[in-house]
């Protein structure tokens, strides 16, 4: 394992080498979940895969990208779809996400369901639209009727449609009993991601 682990060291080294970035390269040993929590708390971004990615997500505060296990590259200049909700957490994500959608081709906030029937603690999708404004950056909202497709699977075929480079959406769960409560959305898109994924809790 140790011979394992050293020649990944020296690859990813040698890969690092060739960027304009600081790093450095950390090893512990431990529960995973919380070692990765404990390294990204001074850390503007997360960038992770596999089933940890929900865990880390609902435990630090440091907003997370869940990569495809497929992915070899992240487009940041490409489209952007927001999964909106009106809940916290969904404008916690897209608060973080401002950077990144900065710089994106075009934003779309896709939004499940009949506004009409939104509760009033929700924010409506135009509240994300408004907010997005003040930094400049132009969206387009998109409402989606509520089929019989679960919601994961109808917001990456929306995402995919707008051929988004990356979703942005909340996480949610509670830390303590993350295991049997984190259903719905949130686990069947870190089931399957079919794009890299910010998220945030």
């Amino acid at each position: 394992m140790r011979e394992q682990v050293e020649a990944f060291r020296d690859k990813v080294e040698a890969e690092l080498e060739q960027e304009d970035v600081r790093w450095d390269w950390q090893v512990a040993a431990g529960n995973e979940g919380q070692g990765l929590a404990r390294q990204v708390a001074l850390n503007d971004l997360a960038i992770v895969g596999g089933s940890v990615a929900g865990s880390l997500a609902i435990h630090c505060r440091t907003p997370v990208l869940v990569m495809p296990d497929s992915a070899r590259s992240f487009t940041a200049d490409g489209p952007a779809a927001v999964c909106w909700n009106g809940s916290i957490e969904a404008a916690r994500a897209l608060r973080c996400a401002v950077p990144l959608l900065a710089g994106a081709s075009a934003v779309h906030v896709l939004s499940v369901g009949d506004p009409l029937s939104e509760s009033e603690d929700k924010l409506a999708a135009i509240a994300a639209a408004d907010y997005l404004a003040r930094h400049d950056i132009v969206c387009e909202i998109v409402e989606l009727p509520r089929g019989s497709e679960p919601v994961h699977e109808l917001l990456f075929h929306a995402a995919r449609a707008r051929k988004a480079a990356f979703m942005v959406m909340g996480a949610y769960g509670q830390p303590r009993i993350v295991e049997t409560l984190f259903g719905g959305v949130t686990k069947g898109v870190l089931a399957s991601p079919a794009m890299p994924v910010l998220m945030a809790h």
